[in-house]
């Protein structure tokens, strides 16, 4: 498609690109900075996913996080327990299986 000529240089518009406000700017300057907003969107693209990776991970590892510390609250009620040498019947296996909780499913098969 071929352009009016530039009113400044009265040279024909052929490679201009018409923007706004009846101007025009050079194919390639037009062409290089869509490549520029194109590349920008790719980067952006990625920085988001590496994002959204990021929040995965952060979750997950806040609640591991969280299970490690309801083990070690369990760990320091059984502690404080036989400390004060209340152990009964119930409290050993209570300890027995925050310290190994298959020592349940043992005992149970004997």
């Amino acid at each position: 498609m071929r352009y009016d000529l530039d009113r400044d240089t009265e040279e024909s518009c052929a490679d201009m690109v018409p923007v706004d406000g009846g101007r025009y700017v050079e194919s390639v300057d037009f062409d290089r900075v869509t490549a520029e907003r194109d590349a920008l969107q790719l980067l952006l693209n990625d920085l988001e996913e590496q994002n959204h990776s990021l929040e995965q991970r952060r979750h997950a590892e806040k609640q591991a996080g969280q299970a490690a510390e309801r083990r070690v609250a369990e760990l320091e009620w059984v502690l404080m327990a036989i400390r004060s040498k209340s152990i009964d019947t119930i409290l050993i296996a209570q300890i027995d299986a925050a310290l190994n909780p298959t020592a349940e499913a043992v005992s149970n098969e004997a």
